[in-house]
């Protein structure tokens, strides 16, 4: 190993010093940096290759076309089960009525 080096032989990135904190904080914000710089650059080769293609964009047409669809059925189930419920209750009503009666 080269003097002044911690690293293997042949590679010294860095000669060693009394500040180990200050160099363990340093390496700590270079690699969180790296790594922020890494994610933006596989977001941004994302963005090109997959969310600007005619493909996609007509998928993402397609399935909020679908999407608003959806909606208007659940609109529609809930209406017919609040009318069920309505006269599920009516019924309860009439036959507890008819039943108190006798």
């Amino acid at each position: 190993m080269s003097p002044g080096c911690r690293m293997s032989p042949g590679i010294c990135l860095r000669p060693a010093s009394g500040g180990a904190m200050s160099t363990m904080f340093a390496d700590t914000l270079l690699i969180v940096f790296i790594s922020v710089c890494t994610a933006l650059l596989a977001e941004g080769i994302t963005w090109v290759l997959v969310y600007r293609t005619d493909k996609y964009k007509r998928l993402k047409k397609k399935e909020t076309i679908t999407e608003s669809a959806g909606r208007q059925q659940k609109k529609k189930i809930g209406k017919v089960r609040r009318g069920v419920n309505t006269s599920e209750s009516s019924w309860e009503l009439v036959s507890s009525f008819l039943c108190n009666t006798r």
